[in-house]
């Protein structure tokens, strides 16, 4: 069955708004058109893994893609047997390391333009960082604009958090101006998540109506 003819639509669960626009991102990358799945935000990793089994048994009957954060897990391969030890034909499970943050630093050119920072601030290995949402957000606060300072982080007793728009502004890079294939040079948990979807997809669809991208 190709993708065309597939009625029922993909569900895709992601933890916030930032990976929401990053999820999309992926699945234009490798030929799924928008029409074609929903997109859920739990509001967490937790809220995710307390419903991942539900979401495994669904996947018996339709296409399911969860995306979620390593953070201290000690890699992907060891979260995904552990928690998921027998996915379903359906279900497809990529894990960021650590943060989804380290897939958007691994565009250190766009991202330096967005932030007005130079691109020799950037990290040049993002899989490495321990804290890859904290590490953005101290590049956001070394930022020359004002706007990306007040917007993106907020300091609370000594603590970087995230700013006001945060979410929306990320959403907007993400969406607009970062650089897929640039990333996933930089960044070997984003090529691989990619590879994934490509097998996933063809496992699930036995045709595809494009060709998927080169990698």
């Amino acid at each position: 069955m190709s993708l065309d003819d597939w009625i029922l639509p993909i569900q895709v669960v992601v933890e916030g708004l930032v990976d929401e626009a990053i999820a999309d991102r992926l699945l234009r990358e490798i030929g799924i058109p928008g029409d074609r799945y929903i997109i859920s935000v739990r509001g967490g990793r937790a809220k995710i893994m307390s419903k991942l089994q539900n979401y495994n048994y669904a996947a018996s009957r339709q296409p399911w893609v969860i995306f979620m954060d390593l953070d201290n897990d000690e890699c992907a391969p060891s979260l995904i047997a552990r928690y998921l030890p027998s996915p379903n034909a359906g279900m497809c499970l990529r894990v960021a390391v650590r943060e989804v943050e380290s897939w958007i630093m691994a565009d250190p050119t766009h991202l330096a333009n967005f932030l007005g920072l130079s691109p020799s601030v950037v990290p040049t290995s993002p899989d490495a960082e321990e804290d890859p949402k904290l590490k953005l957000l101290q590049l956001a606060r070394r930022s020359r604009r004002r706007d990306i300072r007040e917007d993106l982080v907020v300091e609370r007793n000594g603590t970087l958090r995230e700013g006001p728009a945060y979410a929306g502004r990320l959403q907007r890079f993400v969406r607009e101006e970062w650089d897929v294939q640039r990333a996933a040079e930089r960044s070997d948990s984003l090529l691989r998540c990619i590879r994934g979807l490509q097998r996933w997809k063809q496992r699930v669809f036995l045709s595809s109506p494009t060709s998927p991208p080169s990698l």
